[in-house]
């Protein structure tokens, strides 16, 4: 959990990083990969105001994703 501070930081995030050691959130929220259990897929999910799952990306491409989330969220 170090690490994901620290992370963070470096970055200027201005919001927590999940950690999920035991793969309970992957499995939870469809994201456990079976075939390589040690990473979890690389999905995207926005969360609202609200704490609820608003979006979710599961074809998600790193060079388009923050263009993609720009968008949807109107910025």
């Amino acid at each position: 959990m170090e690490d994901n501070r620290a992370f963070a930081e470096k970055f200027d995030f201005p919001f927590v990083l999940l950690s999920d050691p035991d793969r309970s959130m992957a499995k939870a929220f469809g994201a456990y990969n079976e075939e390589r259990p040690e990473y979890a897929q690389r999905y995207t999910y926005v969360v609202g105001p609200e704490g609820k799952v608003e979006h979710v990306f599961t074809d998600v491409n790193p060079k388009t994703e923050a263009k993609e989330l720009l968008e949807l969220l109107g910025s």
